[in-house]
């Protein structure tokens, strides 16, 4: 998978209904009995795409690390050579060593890689929060609950 596929994969990944159910977490001070397995519910839904999305990233994270290391032997190998050419020098290995980090497909590799490395933990994070507002709405849930000695 190339540079520009993988970045079309990690563009794919769309957020938007998570956004809608982390603006639903505004809504726990506002709890009752009668919404409460409502948002529960939600807050179940948010986790399982959650972690659906989190595995997609991690899939493009471990290609996309799997491009930098190619990118970089690319450059290394073939274009540094060329580089070292058209300026009349004579390549040295620490010279080709220098140049990877200055080729603009290494730098668009480890980029791309950031980028999904970020969605992963931004998704983990998700999967933490989605968690904890239903733990919180289930706590508060709980408290609605009459028990037999108090009717």
């Amino acid at each position: 998978m190339n540079l520009i596929q993988l970045s079309a994969e990690l563009e794919k990944i769309n957020l938007d209904k998570l956004y809608n159910f982390t603006n639903k977490i505004n809504e726990i001070p506002s709890v009752t009995k009668y919404n409460a397995s409502v948002l529960m519910r939600d807050f179940i839904l948010a986790q399982d795409l959650s972690s659906e999305l989190l595995s997609k990233a991690i899939v493009l994270e471990a290609r996309a690390k799997t491009l930098v290391g190619t990118v970089e032997a690319i450059a290394l190998l073939d274009k540094s050579e060329e580089y070292f050419k058209q300026k009349n020098q004579k390549p040295t290995q620490d010279l080709r060593a220098a140049y990877v980090d200055l080729d603009q497909d290494v730098i668009d590799a480890k980029d791309l890689f950031a980028k999904a490395t970020a969605l992963a933990h931004f998704l983990k994070n998700k999967i933490y929060e989605f968690k904890s507002a239903f733990e919180a709405v289930k706590q508060i849930s709980r408290d609605y609950q009459v028990t037999p000695n108090e009717s």
